[in-house]
């Protein structure tokens, strides 16, 4: 390897990684709305999982930083963006269940303890707890959007919580 040389590692590195992450989460709606016209709506409605699954890779990513607590910081802001990108798209009328509000600020005050948990007790331990309970919180957010769209659609995949759940604390999920 040449010093300088682009390489998959060095790419994953950058702060390019957490928005690959994101958009990987984002297309991966894209993939399952595929069955339908791609309306701009369609395109809008997994905006908040690209920017929240971009804030829980940043927040990985501070295990390893064990004495800077800045990207748990940065972590929390763009968490913040996220429960805004879903006030955003009701405004926009994207979202159109009123519900999807007070759902959204409740999500955004567990993503912020979790957050200022992690800003007091800067360990790994800590910060593997609140990545893993970010990564079993992409269900309930999917069901958030879905259900800002369609109730019926929403409840069916609420339902996909249980075995999620019952997975989560059988697998190792960080």
């Amino acid at each position: 390897m040449y010093p300088g040389r682009f390489t998959r590692r060095n790419f994953m590195s950058t702060a390019v990684g957490p928005l690959v992450m994101g958009l990987c989460r984002y297309l991966n709606w894209l993939l399952g709305l595929s069955i339908v016209a791609l309306t701009l709506d369609a395109w809008l409605v997994p905006l908040p999982v690209l920017v929240y699954v971009t804030a829980l890779t940043i927040l990985s990513r501070a295990e390893a930083a064990a004495q800077d607590r800045r990207l748990v910081v940065l972590a929390g802001a763009v968490l913040t963006l996220a429960a805004a990108a879903v006030a955003a798209l009701w405004v926009a009328g994207v979202l159109t269940q009123i519900g999807v509000l007070p759902l959204a600020a409740v999500a955004l005050l567990y993503w912020l303890a979790l957050v200022a948990t992690c800003y007091r007790h800067h360990v790994p331990g800590v910060i593997q707890g609140a990545v893993g309970r970010l990564i079993m919180g992409l269900v309930p957010l999917d069901v958030l959007l879905v259900i800002g769209r369609d109730i019926f659609w929403g409840l069916g995949l609420l339902v996909l919580m249980l075995p999620g759940r019952w997975l989560g604390r059988r697998l190792y999920v960080t």
